[in-house]
């Protein structure tokens, strides 16, 4: 499956790009069928757009739909085979699987939480990453200042929390207590509580227009530098280029590189039950030639950013979960807006004194740069199963 996930993205790599309207309007195909298509192919774990289709084991370079399958040859009890086609567009079958990148692995980082730095919630034994620091833009506001992370790695049962529409319905978590300690108490046992979760929000959001895009992300009130000094950053666009970078509890500091946005995943609840969540719209990212792994299990909740040519960093989104093939990033920047939040970056007295000849753009990559694996990465065994 590898060797074919490979050879895929150099085709697409060497395939003349899509245009923007034919972009729109194939995203728009993927939200109008995406949950039926899901209903329907319990096989089916993802959607996404391509420029490149496999017919007959004969290339062709012409925009399609792909549909992720846990197994081409499976034609489940009762169900139909895949479509040849959506919304009058062809369709690519390919194999793949999608996992949240929650991991029970060990580390010893015992430091004041960094970005990437390991935490977990006070009720699941799994752990995750520090994602972007945040203060709110309005003093009394219960929000404060803190960080955030995937709302599967701030949660207990979080599935409980998922809502498909998020349109009118949020959590409000001020009268219940989820406590957030680093290390995660799976990789400590001297993890200490950091913050507490103040917001959750797990589903699908309006993006513009008629979109809908998914989002996994938990807001966590915290101190830990309520009187460092900060500076606002701004969201990145697709002007900034593709390239991507971000800091995990398991991986460190790893380079991607961005495709798209009209990735839509299906994650079960519980297979024999057939429940699932989906999220559309996602960011995805592949790894980068020459580099190591963008993302492995405990890099979720990672705030991942893109890299300009002038190395300023500027915030894109929350990786929480990966295939085979790609990770997956949801967006933050309306539901940031929305909750009247700012992404900061903070900075040590250390870093105060600083020469300000140098950028701050700089001083921010060399940060990331310093802690390559703020928690160390250690070998072992998973089993991937959806």
């Amino acid at each position: 499956m590898l060797d074919k996930i490979e050879t895929l993205k150099f085709y697409e790599e060497k395939a003349p790009a899509i245009d923007a309207p034919t972009i729109k309007e194939l995203k728009k195909i993927i939200q109008e069928h995406g949950e039926k298509i899901y209903a329907r192919y319990s096989n089916v774990v993802g959607l996404k757009i391509s420029n490149v289709r496999c017919v007959g084991g004969i290339k062709k370079d012409e925009p399609c739909i792909v549909l992720y399958c846990l197994d081409k040859t499976l034609l489940p009890f009762g169900e139909n085979p895949l479509p040849d086609s959506l919304g009058g567009w062809p369709c690519d079958i390919r194999e793949d699987i999608v996992v949240l990148g929650q991991c029970l692995s060990n580390c010893t980082n015992q430091s004041l939480p960094e970005l990437g730095c390991s935490i977990g919630s006070s009720t699941t034994g799994g752990s995750g990453s520090v994602g972007f620091y945040y203060k709110s833009q309005i003093t009394s506001d219960r929000f404060k200042c803190g960080f955030l992370t995937a709302s599967h790695v701030a949660l207990g049962l979080f599935e409980d929390f998922y809502n498909a529409s998020l349109l009118s319905r949020y959590f409000d978590l001020r009268h219940m207590t989820f406590s957030i300690y680093h290390p995660s108490r799976e990789d400590s046992k001297s993890g200490k509580k950091i913050g507490k979760v103040v917001a959750s929000y797990l589903g699908n959001i309006p993006s513009g227009s008629s979109d809908q895009s998914g989002l996994d992300i938990a807001v966590v009130e915290s101190n830990v530098f309520a009187e460092k000094e900060t500076e606002t950053l701004s969201f990145a666009n697709w002007m900034d280029g593709n390239n991507v970078i971000k800091t995990g509890r398991t991986t460190g500091t790893t380079h991607g590189r961005l495709i798209l946005d009209s990735l839509s995943i299906r994650i079960y609840k519980s297979f024999a039950a057939k429940e699932y969540m989906f999220f559309y719209n996602c960011f995805e990212v592949i790894d980068k030639k020459g580099f190591k792994a963008f993302f492995e299990p405990g890099d979720s909740g990672a705030g991942v950013f893109v890299e300009k040519e002038n190395g300023t960093l500027k915030p894109l989104g929350i990786a929480f979960a990966y295939m085979n093939s790609q990770t997956v990033v949801c967006k933050i920047d309306a539901i940031v807006k929305e909750l009247k939040l700012a992404i900061v970056n903070k900075q040590s007295r250390e870093e105060e004194k600083m020469d300000y000849s140098i950028t701050n753009s700089t001083r921010r990559k060399r940060k990331l740069e310093e802690r390559m694996n703020p928690c160390p990465a250690r070998m072992y065994s998973y089993a991937r199963v959806p």
